[in-house]
């Protein structure tokens, strides 16, 4: 079992650097969506499938630096942890509004 350290320590830093790389994904193509092709910023459910991994990259950040001691970060866990709720918040927020609105309409 001691043999597989080195390749799992390995495997965890490159799961951990690809979710990395997800992220300027994710910004680029909602800037993308909302900045060049003019989709208005409204609720849509598919919101809800780019605040999960934000969680999950704050969860997974946070268990990954404990884990391989890297303490610098841990403010980078707490930054997303942050950023992941502000994200909820807004998504939550327009899912009521979008209740609210069909509400008015009937």
């Amino acid at each position: 079992m001691a043999t597989l350290g080195p390749v799992l320590r390995g495997s965890t830093w490159l799961a951990w650097s690809t979710g990395t790389w997800w992220i300027p994904l994710l910004l680029l193509l909602g800037l993308w969506r909302h900045g060049y092709e003019r989709f208005a910023l409204r609720y849509d459910p598919q919101y809800w499938g780019m605040v999960f991994p934000l969680g999950m990259y704050a969860a997974c950040t946070d268990a990954f630096a404990r884990t391989m001691h890297i303490p610098f970060l841990l403010p980078v866990s707490h930054a997303f942890a942050s950023i992941a709720l502000v994200a909820w918040f807004a998504v939550f927020v327009g899912l009521v509004r979008g209740w609210f609105d069909l509400v008015r309409q009937h």
